[in-house]
């Protein structure tokens, strides 16, 4: 037996095997303290289950969406993309007479087949940073269905990494179309195109304006057809009347004054279309100091009006093929003499001339004024000293009116590595849209006989194009249309300043979104979603209350229908060809596009370019010598002055010449004069 003294010296109380001074330690005083907290915290949270478990269905649904006074949008449903959206198949586009933009494109692999809504044309800016898959997104299945459609719409395409035209020109021939591409990539192995060649053609129409003018003596009776301007009793038998581009007048002063008239507007139209040209060539950089690039802008817009003036006499031979920017870049960058050939090139001219007074703002100038005028110039034109451009812009192949005339696709390869071409491209799309409209506005109803979509990639990394704001306003009506793919709505305004960037934002129809990590871009957006009201609850349940009791309060709060952050994210590895849409009038759209990688419908492949020959230039062929014009008009006046001919070598003087073209017209007489010109009608 053990003795209470044994006991208490082995530390074992009764039970052989406990060790009471481990019961009696102080950590386990402090694990037993624990325990006994743990359970009674148990058995409190056991009275309140109820409440637990309605706080953690409440925290793991959603907000639920009330209708109530306050803004509530919310996404379209697919019933009503169907309405608003006219519903097609891939599969009958063929028999599509009215087409537009795809709001919706995805394959169905049962059917083998694409279901499409498409909305009728509108402009439209599309977000898509790089590497957000918009070409694939977006204009891809733009193109295919475009091309597809027997509305056969013609559609001009930026192409920065030149593969647009590999993937579709196949297809687009197949289809009718005819495909041409403006390589500013590789310019020897592309169709040609002289931004100056319609302004010249435009300066011709002003010069000859008056010259068909004829006169008559006979009755105005055996005349028919034509228009008459005057009453018939003041056209009597055997006084003189006058025809001129379908119309008969009795007054001749009347004449005069209309065809003065008209004079003045074709060179208004000519001088416009040049200035905006170079404006587009050598843009306002520095708006604090604009003064240098404005003198720049003078000096080129000088010269190419002086280039015209001289298209007036034969004995210049300023031919169509020379009014290039090969010429006006050999001309103001010859600064031997400072500057003495371009100086007197201005001379011998019009004092009316509108070449010599914008000449006199930057010549007349110091000549360290003068060089700092200059340089800015050789940099905006020294693009032009690449041989390849010189080709390219050497000649014309492709004719505006043939894109209202038949479908017809246009790829405008852009190399994204060369900044300094990107100003043609942007020249380029300001021509063919002035063009289109010249063409529009000859047409009874004032619109063209097809749509035209102008399908911009990479829009916010070209030059800003003036009056762009009013070029999108007033395509619409002409049945031109603008789709502009920008990194992000800062991209646009960078470029545009804010102003005209959200006019151009305002007219757009279509506003599609498909990533950007450009937060203001992603705030912008989801505000024009717009926002839902959703009611929210909260639980409440004190712990001592033993009685389970749950306390429930809900309120109604506005919140984004999709939150920027959301925006961010909206495409992925796992889920790609997510968009949203926001169209005029109606709730957003979150639709989706099959890329066009999954997509089997879809024809690759690059059309036969064997009928493009390679553009070779020869500058001596085009050479204008600035020298050789300056001593047929200066020193030939000067000989004749000493001679006593006078100044026969002015040119300018289009008013003075086609004046006296139409006191010509008094010369017939008799009957017989007026019997030869009718002959010359016939």
């Amino acid at each position: 037996m053990l003795s209470i003294e044994n006991m208490m010296s082995t530390g074992t109380f009764g039970l052989q095997g406990v060790n009471f001074m481990q019961i009696v330690s102080p950590q386990a005083i402090i694990y037993g303290v624990s325990e006994v907290v743990i359970i009674g915290v148990l058995i409190l949270i056991n009275g309140n289950a109820g409440a637990l478990k309605a706080s953690k269905r409440l925290l793991g649904g959603k907000a639920e969406r009330v209708e109530g006074s306050l803004e509530n949008s919310r996404w379209m449903e697919e019933q009503e993309r169907n309405e608003l959206f006219p519903r097609t198949q891939f599969s009958k586009l063929g028999e599509l007479k009215k087409d537009g933009i795809p709001l919706f494109a995805v394959y169905n692999s049962k059917k083998k087949d694409m279901d499409i809504n498409i909305i009728s044309p509108a402009h439209g800016i599309i977000i898509g940073a790089t590497g957000s898959g918009k070409t694939t997104t977006f204009v891809n299945p733009v193109v295919q269905i475009l091309g597809r459609a027997k509305a056969g719409s013609s559609m001009i395409c930026t192409d920065p990494k030149g593969e647009l035209f590999q993937l579709h020109s196949k297809l687009l021939t197949e289809h009718g179309y005819k495909c041409m591409v403006l390589d500013l990539r590789d310019p020897y192995s592309s169709f040609r195109w002289n931004p100056l060649g319609s302004i010249y053609d435009t300066y011709q129409e002003y010069v000859n304006k008056g010259e068909n003018i004829l006169e008559h003596l006979d009755s105005i009776d055996d005349y028919p057809e034509l228009k008459l301007v005057h009453d018939r009793e003041r056209f009597s038998d055997g006084e003189v009347w006058y025809e001129w581009e379908g119309e008969a007048y009795a007054v001749r002063i009347d004449l005069i004054n209309k065809a003065r008239i008209e004079k003045q507007k074709l060179f208004d139209e000519c001088y416009e279309d040049l200035n905006d040209l170079i404006s587009v060539i050598c843009p306002i950089e520095n708006e604090k100091d604009p003064v240098w690039e404005k003198g720049a802008r003078s000096i080129i817009m000088a010269t190419a009006l002086a280039m015209l003036e001289d298209s007036e006499d034969p004995r210049l031979e300023m031919t169509k093929d020379k009014f290039c920017f090969y010429n006006i870049n050999k001309a103001i960058s010859n600064s031997e003499d400072e500057f003495a050939a371009l100086k007197d090139y201005f001379e011998g001219r019009s004092k009316l001339s509108k070449a010599v007074g914008l000449s006199r703002q930057v010549l007349s100038a110091a000549d360290q004024t003068l060089s700092s005028y200059m340089s800015i110039a050789f940099d905006k034109l020294s693009m032009f000293n690449d041989e390849g451009l010189c080709a390219l812009t050497s000649a014309t192949d492709i004719k505006p009116e043939e894109f209202a005339d038949r479908p017809t696709a246009l790829f405008l390869k852009i190399p994204d590595e060369k900044d300094t071409r990107h100003a043609l491209a942007a020249v380029f799309i300001l021509c063919i849209y002035k063009a289109l409209i010249k063409v529009a506005s000859a047409r009874e109803d004032l619109s063209l006989p097809r749509n035209v979509f102008f399908l911009l990639d990479e829009f916010g990394n070209m030059p800003k194009i003036d009056k762009f704001d009013k070029m999108i306003t007033v395509g619409r009506s002409r049945k031109i249309w603008f789709e502009m793919i920008v990194q992000s709505f800062a991209q646009l305004k960078n470029v545009y300043g804010e102003t005209v960037a959200d006019i151009v934002k305002g007219n757009c129809g279509i506003k599609l979104f498909i990533g950007s990590n450009d937060i203001p871009t992603c705030e912008e957006f989801s505000k024009m979603c717009g926002n839902m009201t959703v009611r929210t609850q909260s639980v409440s349940s004190g712990l001592k209350d033993k009685s389970g009791n749950i306390n429930v309060s809900s309120q109604t709060q506005v919140r984004p229908l999709i939150y920027p952050s959301e925006l961010t994210r909206l495409n992925n590895a796992k889920s790609t060809g997510n968009s949203i849409v926001v169209t005029f009038n109606n709730f957003p759209l979150m639709t989706k596009f099959t890329p066009s990688y999954k997509c089997p419908l879809y024809e690759i492949g690059q059309m036969d370019l064997t009928d493009v020959r390679a553009n070779v230039f020869f500058g001596d062929d085009v050479f204008y010598d600035l020298d050789e014009r300056n001593y047929i008009i200066l020193d030939e006046n000067k000989e004749g002055e000493e001679d006593g001919e006078g100044d026969v070598g002015e040119v300018g003087e289009e008013q003075e010449a086609f004046d006296g073209e139409v006191q010509d017209i008094e010369g017939a007489e008799d009957a017989e004069a007026a019997g030869y010109i009718e002959d010359d009608r016939e």
